[in-house]
């Protein structure tokens, strides 16, 4: 048999509904109802099953609209978000190869170290 979870209120339930689409239009993503379920303590079914009017509400504001062309606009609102997403996206895949090249680094540093320290011999190649 399971704990018995200790359930928040409703009103905690809608501050962490708050901040969670808040900090979601900081960095532009979707907030989710597993996320809220996670702030506010509770596993996604649990969520479910005692909150469901605010996670059907979490769910209808993050729907996916149709892009402005599908309507007959003219997109630019769409090509900015995505042109800032792409800007984000390559920052990201910069700072990821920084630290894959650094951490190349510092393992050839650590191997070399260890190495010493334990007074492995190094042969040579036979390769000319």
């Amino acid at each position: 048999m399971s704990r018995r979870v200790q359930l928040p209120t409703e009103a905690e339930v809608r501050t962490a509904l708050t901040q969670l689409c808040d900090h979601a239009d900081q960095h532009h993503t979707r907030p989710t109802v597993t996320a809220l379920a996670r702030r506010v303590g509770l596993t996604n079914t649990t969520f479910w099953r005692y909150f469901p009017q605010q996670a059907r509400e979490l769910v209808d504001r993050t729907r996916v609209e149709p892009a402005d062309d599908d309507r007959g606009g003219n997109g630019t609102d769409r090509v900015a978000a995505l042109t800032r997403d792409n800007q984000q996206l390559r920052e990201h895949l910069d700072l990821a190869t920084a630290n894959i090249a650094r951490l190349t680094l510092e393992n050839h540093h650590l191997r070399t170290t260890l190495e010493a320290a334990t007074a492995v011999t190094q042969l040579s190649s036979r390769h000319p």
